[in-house]
């Protein structure tokens, strides 16, 4: 009896421990950040071998993975997040700047993204939230109380 309630308390600890972890904090967010799209170029070629696809779907499918890449190689998303629950973000791509302004705020742990055009703060609907993880805030997609990884996340600059 003792080692089953030993292993139920140790499985809440370190189920608490783990979620502790991803929860974002204010402080956290101080400094530049880096916006990084994560998509495994590999993975993709390897599904695209699969024999399901007909040759020239397949032919088709790769020229446009390749040229994605290649415009994902040349944009550049960095952010600041600001006192005032403000987030700008400068993009740079093929030689163009742009600067833009947000809205952030956390909720239940999580950093919410938002843009001025849209604020709805408290808005209970599926939306992407930002949980910390290995130092990175990654991107996940809310579904309920479901999380979907997305192949994007922000990495400190300094």
């Amino acid at each position: 009896m003792k080692p089953t309630i030993l292993v139920i308390l140790l499985t809440f600890t370190l189920g608490f421990a783990s979620q502790a972890q991803n929860r974002v904090k204010e402080r956290d967010l101080r400094g530049n950040w880096q916006m990084v799209i994560d998509i495994d170029e590999e993975e993709i070629e390897q599904e695209l071998r699969d024999d399901d696809i007909p040759w020239l779907g397949r032919v088709f499918a790769k020229s446009i993975t390749s040229m994605v890449f290649g415009i994902i190689d040349e944009i550049d998303i960095e952010m600041r997040f600001m006192d005032d629950n403000r987030v700008k973000v400068e993009i740079n791509a093929f030689g163009e700047r742009e600067v833009e302004y947000g809205h952030w705020y956390i909720r239940d742990g999580a950093l919410v993204l938002e843009d001025f055009d849209h604020i709805e703060i408290g808005d209970d609907d599926d939306h992407d939230i930002w949980l910390m993880k290995n130092g990175r805030l990654v991107s996940y997609e809310q579904h309920g109380k479901r999380l979907d990884r997305q192949p994007v996340y922000l990495k400190r600059l300094d």
